[in-house]
C-alpha cells in the first residue's frame, strides 16, 4: 500500500500538521525506535510490503543456500566484484573497520578516506553496470554521493528514503521528493539505481512499489551497491521478477546477516572485522552509517536538503 502526501494516514503514529500546499505526512518522533535519526516529514509513506523470503528481524543465511562465485549457484543477474577482483574486497574490510570506530565518522581526514575508498569500489565494480542509456536514480544520502562518482551530476536524479523503525520492531519506508524527480521517471526504460547498502531490500521494495503505483516502472533496471546482503537481494529479485522487470543488481561483496534493526553484520572470519575481535568487541558491523561518513561530499542539490 503507498499512502500519498495528501491524505490522513490511518493510524494514530501518524499525525498532520503543517499547512502548506499540500498536507504533508508528519510522523511522531514517539512512533519511532530510539535509535532513529532522520526527517519526520514525508511526501509519501510505505508500510505495507510484500511478503519477503524471510523475517523481517534479525536473519542469517543458511550455510547451504549461500550464494558463491561457482556458477549456478546464485541466481542470473547477481554480479559480485569481489569474486573476481581481489583488491576489492581488500578495500571493503579496510571500509569495514573504518565503520566500527565511532569516532572515526567526525573526522574529516578519516571522512576523506572513507571516500576514496568508496571510489575505489565504484570504479571497479562500474565495469559491471550496463552502458545502456537511460536514466539514473541516488537514492539520498549514500546513494547520491555513489551516483556522483559513477555519473555527471546534470544527469542524476534524487530520491530520498528512509528506512522508519517502529517501536513495536516493525518498518515502514518514508519517501521525500523535494526535487520533483517522480515526475521526471520514464515508464518503460531503463533505469540505474545507485546505493551504498542493499541490506534488508525493504527501500527498493518500497521503491518498485511506488513506481508501479504511479505507472512509472522500468522495463529493465540495475541496482548498484556495493554492500549487498543475500536476504534483500533475494526478495528484490523476486518483486521485480513478479513486476516483470529485467534485474541486474551489481555489488563489490556478499553479506549474508542482518541485525534486528536490519543493519547489515559482517563475517568474524573476514579481515575487517579481525581487530574488534582481539579487542572482544561485537557485533561487527559491515560498514556502519555510510551517510554519516559521506555527508561532506553529498551532491549540493541534495546537501540543502540533508
Amino acid at each position: 500500500m503507498v499512502t500519498f502526501a495528501s491524505n490522513i494516514y490511518p493510524a494514530q503514529r501518524v499525525i498532520m500538521s503543517k499547512e502548506r500546499d499540500y498536507s504533508p505526512i508528519i510522523i511522531s518522533p514517539g512512533s519511532l525506535a530510539e535509535h532513529y535519526r532522520g526527517p519526520l516529514e514525508f511526501d509519501y509513506l510505505i508500510d505495507s510490503f510484500p511478503s519477503p523470503p524471510f523475517s523481517l528481524r534479525e536473519y542469517q543465511t543458511p550455510l547451504d543456500q549461500r550464494w558463491t562465485a561457482d556458477k549456478g549457484s546464485h541466481p542470473a543477474g547477481i554480479w559480485i566484484g569481489e569474486w573476481l577482483d581481489p583488491a576489492i574486497g581488500e578495500f571493503m574490510d579496510r571500509l569495514t573497520e573504518l565503520a566500527n570506530q565511532p569516532e572515526a565518522v567526525e573526522n574529516e581526514e578519516v571522512q576523506r578516506v572513507h571516500f576514496n575508498l568508496v571510489r575505489q569500489v565504484l570504479e571497479r565494480i562500474s565495469l559491471r553496470i550496463p552502458a545502456a542509456s537511460g536514466q539514473v536514480l541516488g537514492i539520498v544520502r549514500a546513494g547520491a554521493v555513489a551516483a556522483k562518482i559513477l555519473h555527471p551530476e546534470e544527469k542524476i536524479l534524487f530520491l530520498d528514503m528512509k528506512r522508519l523503525p517502529w517501536r513495536d520492531g516493525s518498518f515502514a519506508v518514508g519517501i521525500r521528493d523535494p526535487w520533483g524527480t517522480l515526475a521526471k521517471i520514464k515508464p518503460g526504460g531503463y533505469l540505474e539505481v545507485d546505493e551504498i547498502f542493499l541490506a534488508s531490500g525493504l527501500t527498493m521494495v518500497a521503491l518498485l512499489q511506488l513506481l508501479a503505483e504511479q505507472g512509472k516502472l522500468p522495463a529493465a533496471m540495475t541496482i548498484a551497491a556495493p554492500f549487498l546482503a543475500q536476504p534483500g537481494a533475494e526478495w528484490v529479485l523476486q518483486v521485480a521478477k513478479e513486476q516483470g522487470i529485467e534485474l541486474t543488481i551489481v555489488g563489490a561483496r556478499l553479506y549474508w546477516q542482518l541485525d534486528k534493526n536490519l543493519y547489515v553484520l559482517d563475517e568474524s572470519s573476514r579481515r575487517g572485522c579481525q581487530k574488534l575481535i582481539r579487542q572482544k568487541i561485537a557485533p561487527c558491523f559491515a560498514g556502519g552509517d555510510a551517510g554519516d561518513f559521506l555527508a561532506p561530499f553529498l551532491p549540493p542539490a541534495v546537501a540543502r536538503y540533508s
